[in-house]
């Protein structure tokens, strides 16, 4: 068991392993994940997936405010360990409506779905979703509040596993064969991860989040019309001097693991000035680089496998470009990263610890309770808390923290 010490301050609680200290003492390379960590995504990422759940169900129901995605939703999800991707996370929700409104309909649930042609006709094709399933009439509040098939009962059967999970556990609750090619139709509609000229979930998201900036990034037009994207809400998390410092510490330039694509996170470290002076550019990790790898294997084996977070590829490709290190540590903000650096913990040849992010979560007690049954070394709120900690330990004994710190009960 790992005998957690507690000492509050006034950013938030520190919580840390006490028997990491020889490790910290040697501690000279960071891997940090990037949204949410690095970044502010909080409001950027959060605000995206509600708008497309939302989005998509409002042309359904022809309804213009539905709320289906709360804050408590996202952070739940975000808990099982199986969401690191935000397109996943919103798709399982996606889904989910996608069954309610099958269960309302029952037997009704049958239709001949046209071929996706794009992305353009599919919004068309959910307005007319409500004439070809005879749904004209029906607000969306009576299909969100039926009391079987609640989102809180199908988050709490979510786990690391995401969306094979979603679907075994929403396909298991079909009570007929209507309602399953129901599902099975949709899901081929929406051509979730077939490119962005098709892929309804991602596209709209996408538009959502970048707006503008869609046609520069990925050379699509900007069909939906927002003017701004939530990405501008973004900025680097913390103050840039606690980074200098980490590496006035002794530390080498930083790495990154993320899912995130790389246009969309350089676009936002480079307009901070994080990129390059504080980042080792060999060792920065992303989703293009990951699907990299992920063609290899499968070129080399046959085997289609994913090597985004839970799995630790990512964490262990940046630690290998990052230099010679003698211990190091990964900082994430979601379970999804600490069970990968706890993978990592058992391939990486030099000591590795886990710190657990919790200064952008909606409920940070319930992140903490959170990192602390996946048994991460250090909990924190604030970047200028690990800077902190590491001065603490190496050049002052311990006196600032852990001899400080009180027993976690």
């Amino acid at each position: 068991m790992v005998g957690y010490g507690f000492l509050n301050y006034k950013e938030g609680n520190i919580i840390i392993n006490l028997d990491i200290q020889p490790i910290l003492k040697k501690l000279n390379a960071i891997v940090f994940d990037c949204d949410g960590v690095l970044l502010k995504t909080a409001q950027s990422y959060d605000t995206a997936i509600k708008k497309c759940v939302n989005f998509i169900f409002s042309n359904v129901y022809d309804y213009q405010n539905p709320d289906l995605v709360s804050d408590k939703d996202i952070l739940t999800i975000r808990n099982t360990g199986g969401f690191n991707n935000d397109w996943e996370l919103t798709y399982a929700f996606i889904l989910y409506y996608f069954f309610k409104l099958s269960v309302f309909l029952s037997k009704r649930a049958q239709i001949a779905f046209p071929e996706n042609t794009g992305v353009k006709d599919g919004i068309l094709f959910l307005k007319n979703l409500r004439r070809m399933l005879n749904i004209s009439s029906i607000q969306y509040e009576k299909i969100t509040s039926m009391k079987d098939y609640t989102l809180e009962e199908y988050l709490s059967y979510l786990d690391i596993y995401g969306l094979k999970t979603a679907r075994k556990v929403l396909y298991s609750w079909a009570e007929n064969m209507s309602q399953i090619h129901f599902m099975q139709q949709i899901e081929k509609y929406l051509c979730f991860q077939k490119g962005l000229d098709r892929d309804l979930v991602t596209r709209v998201f996408q538009e959502f989040y970048l707006g503008p900036l869609i046609t520069e990034f990925y050379n699509v037009e900007n069909i939906l019309g927002v003017k701004e994207g939530t990405i501008n809400t973004e900025s680097v998390n913390g103050d840039l001097k606690d980074y200098k410092k980490l590496l006035e510490l002794g530390f080498k330039k930083f790495g990154i693991a993320s899912s995130r694509p790389r246009k969309e996170a350089e676009f936002i470290l480079r307009k901070y000035r994080f990129l390059p002076e504080m980042v080792n550019m060999n060792a920065l990790v992303f989703l293009e680089d990951i699907k990299a790898e992920e063609e290899k294997i499968e070129k080399q084996t046959g085997q289609k496998i994913s090597l985004e977070k839970p799995n630790p590829a990512s964490i262990l490709l940046s630690l290998k470009n990052i230099g010679e290190v003698n211990s190091a540590a990964f900082i994430g903000d979601t379970a999804a990263d600490i069970y990968a650096a706890n993978e990592a913990k058992k391939i990486f040849k030099q000591p590795l610890i886990s710190i657990g992010f919790t200064g952008q979560s909606s409920n940070p007690a319930l992140l903490e309770k959170k990192f602390m049954s996946l048994k991460t070394d250090i909990i924190i709120p604030s970047i200028s808390q690990l800077v902190l900690i590491i001065e603490d330990i190496k050049f002052k004994d311990g006196r600032e923290v852990f001899k400080k710190c009180e027993p976690l009960i």
